[in-house]
């Protein structure tokens, strides 16, 4: 959402929307990369909301 902001107020509504779509699809989810998402629960609720990503490049390295 912060980076929706940012580019909001760079670039205007429409063109921020591309660009963060952009940035998700092109960059932290690609093919090229293991996405992880880090959740956790909001105290007083049992809602779970993404806190953070982290998202390494693949590797073909499994245990060998």
């Amino acid at each position: 959402m912060e980076l929706f902001r940012r580019m909001r107020d760079k670039v205007g509504e429409k063109e921020a929307l591309t660009k963060v779509k952009e940035k998700f699809f092109g960059e932290i989810c690609s093919p090229e990369k293991e996405t992880y998402f880090l959740v956790g629960t909001v105290f007083q609720t049992t809602k779970w909301i993404i806190i953070g990503t982290f998202w390494p490049p693949k590797t073909n390295n499994y245990g060998s």
